[in-house]
C-alpha cells in the first residue's frame, strides 16, 4: 500500500458531469465497473460505440469492427477501413472555426524552456515537415525511425510521417546505438529522425553521436534528419544528414494522404520484421483486452495533456 495521500478525489457530482459518465449513462450504465465488464465481455460492441461517440471520420468505412477468422492471436480490426490520424488529431480541428486557435500542444523542457502551439500553428509545422520529408524521397509505405527525446518536434514528426502515408517506428531516446540499429535492421527504415542533443537533469546529453553510429551500420538509411535542440557543434555528413531547419522550409498547405498503417512497434523479444497488420493486431489485441476503458476514458475526458520533457527521458 502506498503511503501517499490522494492529491484529489473527485466528487460524485464532478464524475457525473464527465463525458465518460454521460456516455455510460446513454447505454444504461451508472456503475463504472459494470461498464468495464461489458467493454471486455463484448469488445466489438464497445469499440463500435467508441467510434460513434468520438465521431471518428473514415475516408473508407470499415466493413467489420473485429474479424477473428484466423484466431484471437491474429485479429483484424476495422477491416477495410481507411483513415489518417493526422486528419483526426489535427486537420479537422485546425479547420474548425471555434477550435483552430485552441492550444493543441504545450511543452516544457528539462531546462525550463516552454512552447505552445495552437491547432492551426501545429498544422502549419506538420505541413512544412510533410513537404520536407517528401522532398527527400520519403513516400507512402516507407518506414521512418524516430530516435528523439520528448520535444514538440517529436509529435510534429509523428503527425507529418502519418500525413504523407508513411509509417513511424519509435525508438526510446535512452537506447544506445546497438538497440536502435537492431530495430532499423528489422524494419528496413528509410530515414532516421534524431536530435543533436537534449537536456537531462541539468546536463547536456549528446544524441547525434549515437545516431551516427547507428547510421554507419544501417545501409537502408538514406537520410538522418537532425532537430537542433541544443545547438551544440557537431559534424554533419553530407548528403546524408539534414538539419531540421532545412527540412521545414516549405510553408504551403499539405493534403493529407489516405492510409491504413501508422506505427510500427517492436517488443523487447520480437525483433524480426513482420507483416505489419499481424503485428499491429497482436499488440492491439493485448492492449484492448486489458485496458479498453483506460483508452476510452483518456479520449473522452477531453483533458489537455502537458507534453513535458521533464516527465520522461530528457527534453
Amino acid at each position: 500500500m502506498t503511503s501517499y495521500n490522494n492529491a484529489w478525489i473527485p466528487t460524485a457530482e464532478y464524475k457525473e458531469a464527465t463525458r465518460l459518465f454521460q456516455w455510460m449513462k446513454k447505454h444504461g450504465y451508472t456503475c463504472y465497473d459494470d461498464f468495464h465488464f461489458k467493454s471486455i465481455d463484448d469488445i466489438e460492441w464497445f469499440w463500435e460505440e467508441v467510434v460513434k461517440e468520438l465521431d471518428i471520420e473514415w475516408y473508407t468505412p470499415y466493413k467489420q469492427v473485429l474479424d477473428q477468422t484466423h484466431g484471437p492471436m491474429y485479429p483484424v480490426w476495422f477491416e477495410g477501413g481507411e483513415l489518417n490520424v493526422a486528419h483526426l488529431a489535427l486537420d479537422r480541428w485546425a479547420s474548425h472555426p471555434s477550435k483552430e486557435n485552441d492550444i493543441a500542444l504545450y511543452w516544457e523542457g528539462d531546462n525550463g524552456q516552454t512552447a505552445s502551439y495552437s491547432f492551426k500553428d501545429l498544422q502549419k509545422e506538420v505541413d512544412a515537415v510533410s513537404y520536407g520529408l517528401e522532398s527527400y524521397g520519403i513516400t507512402e509505405g516507407d518506414i521512418v525511425t524516430l530516435y528523439l527525446p520528448m520535444l514538440p518536434e517529436t509529435l510534429i514528426a509523428m503527425l507529418a510521417i502519418s500525413k504523407i502515408g508513411a509509417i513511424f517506428s519509435p525508438a526510446f531516446s535512452g537506447y544506445k546505438a546497438d538497440a536502435v540499429t537492431t530495430r532499423i535492421h528489422a524494419s528496413h527504415s528509410k530515414a532516421l529522425i534524431t536530435a543533436d542533443a537534449f537536456y537531462r537533469r541539468g546536463k547536456t546529453v549528446l544524441m547525434k553521436e549515437e545516431a551516427d553510429l547507428v547510421a554507419d551500420q544501417c545501409p537502408s538509411l538514406e537520410h538522418v534528419f537532425v532537430v537542433e535542440r541544443t545547438g551544440v557543434e557537431m559534424e554533419y555528413k553530407q548528403p546524408r544528414d539534414v538539419r531540421w531547419s532545412d527540412l521545414r522550409k516549405n510553408k504551403a498547405t499539405y493534403k493529407t494522404k489516405v492510409k491504413k498503417r501508422m506505427i510500427l512497434l517492436f517488443s523487447f523479444t520480437l525483433l524480426e520484421r513482420r507483416v505489419y497488420q499481424k503485428e499491429q493486431s497482436i499488440l492491439m489485441q493485448a492492449f484492448l483486452l486489458r485496458l479498453p476503458l483506460m483508452l476510452a476514458s483518456a479520449w473522452m475526458s477531453q483533458i489537455k495533456i502537458r507534453y513535458s520533457g521533464t516527465q520522461i527521458w530528457g527534453g
